[in-house]
Order: structure tokens, then sequence, then C-alpha cells
């Protein structure tokens, strides 16, 4: 097998360089809000009147966070707590639920 130039290895290696950069910023996008940094939890399964500690990881204490996505018909979720690393979430009924919660 012919050996590739170096020229074309180097061109390559600068197309893989650019592709892991836009994957990077495509990461980041994907998170971002309104000009905010969030972050979108999946699966999350909450038991009926049991809290639910879950890592965020925003680094910092959401400003706020909602429901996206949730398969029960009817369930009252409150937050009881939330600090820089985690938000506490408590539900009326066993739901699973996709959570976002914003920096």
């Amino acid at each position: 097998m012919a050996e590739i130039p170096r020229r074309v290895r180097s061109e390559l290696t600068e197309v893989n360089q650019l592709w892991e950069a836009m994957e990077l910023v495509e990461r980041r996008l994907e998170g971002q809000s309104l000009g905010r940094w969030s972050n979108k939890i999946e699966g999350v399964e909450l038991v009926a009147a049991t809290p639910l500690v879950i890592n965020h990881l925003l680094t910092r204490q959401p400003s706020e966070w909602e429901i996206t996505d949730i398969d029960a018909a009817v369930a009252s979720i409150h937050r009881a707590d939330w600090n820089a690393d985690t938000i506490t979430l408590e539900a009326s009924a066993n739901c699973t639920v996709t959570v976002r919660v914003y920096e």
C-alpha cells in the first residue's frame, strides 16, 4: 500500500482537529437555552413521597428548573432543595421525568 504524502496527512490531521472542535461546540450549544447554560437530565425516576437527590452538573446553584417531559397522567413535583452540585425533587406519584436546570 502506498504511503500517504506528508501534506495530505497534515491536512487530514487539521480536518480531524476541526471536526473535534465542532463537536465540542455542538455539545456546549445543546446545553444552552436563551443565552443561559442549562443541563437536561433524562430518565429521572421519582418514587411518590420520596426525595431524590440528582447531580445537575452545573457547578453552581441553578437559577431555575423545569420538567420538560413526564410519563404520569397526574403528579405534582416540587423542589425540596438545591445547591451548586445537586437538586432534590419529590413527586406526589411515581413517575419518570426529564428535568432541565438553568444556571
